[in-house]
């Protein structure tokens, strides 16, 4: 019941904001994304991968799913958040693991118990959001996306479905460079979900071109950043 609770909450503040502080909202392939969480008959996992603009891109992205999801917490995501905010004192700490947010230190690597935990809600059917940059990147190009995000494709029973991300304008609503840092209105603010996919032709691909296991994990890596990328709607972005 709690989880329901702050899921409810954060959904109402989410969908709050998309519709009254922002001066448009874009919203693509938001029914294919619905159709994949509400699948009862799917039975692996599902990594959501995007780029991250902004400290408010999850829970903001996920204020266009509708009550059916949001109010059903087996549903909804879980995600890797950065412990050092997430997690730094025992009111926050219950709070955002209530979100389901997965406490990850940045620094310490792809092997640190929470991506271990992440592969093991994929092993259960779930569904695991991951920022892959690392951290905020208000610039017009994606960093390298860390090797985390091929632990999560490579690692689970089941090959999970990839569903790539791409969140334009919301650095708008908060600027890295902003003294105050409050969220700014009257932004546009574009959301795209890509076609969700089937990882087995990827991990074969990453596979046939790597000697190592470094090697593949970089591969890998390179190819989901590539089905970021061309969701990126400026022209030339790819």
């Amino acid at each position: 019941m709690a989880r329901i609770l702050v899921f409810g909450v954060l959904g109402l503040i989410c969908k709050s904001a998309l519709a009254l502080a922002t001066r448009s909202t874009t919203v693509c392939g938001r029914d294919r994304l619905i159709d994949l969480l509400t699948d009862e008959a799917r039975t692996c996992g599902v990594v959501v991968v995007a780029n991250h603009r902004s400290p408010v891109d999850d829970p903001l992205m996920w204020g266009v799913l509708p009550w059916s999801v949001l109010l059903r917490p087996r549903r909804m995501r879980w995600t890797l958040g950065a412990a050092e905010l997430c997690f730094t004192n025992p009111v926050t700490s219950r709070l955002s693991s209530l979100a389901k947010i997965l406490p990850i230190v940045r620094g310490d690597g792809i092997f640190q118990p929470s991506i271990d935990d992440a592969i093991r809600v994929l092993d259960e059917g779930g569904v695991v959001t991951i920022f892959s940059e690392g951290r905020i990147n208000q610039t017009q190009q994606l960093l390298r996306f860390k090797w985390g995000v091929a632990r999560l494709i490579a690692e689970p029973a089941e090959s999970p479905v990839l569903v790539p991300v791409h969140l334009h304008g919301f650095e708008q609503i908060m600027p890295l460079s902003s003294v105050h840092r409050i969220p700014l209105l009257g932004k546009d603010v574009r959301i795209t979900f890509g076609t969700p996919t089937s990882t087995e032709s990827m991990l074969a691909a990453a596979a046939s071109a790597a000697t190592t296991v470094e090697q593949f994990r970089s591969r890998l890596t390179s190819l989901v950043q590539s089905e970021v990328e061309r969701l990126d709607p400026r022209p030339g972005s790819e």
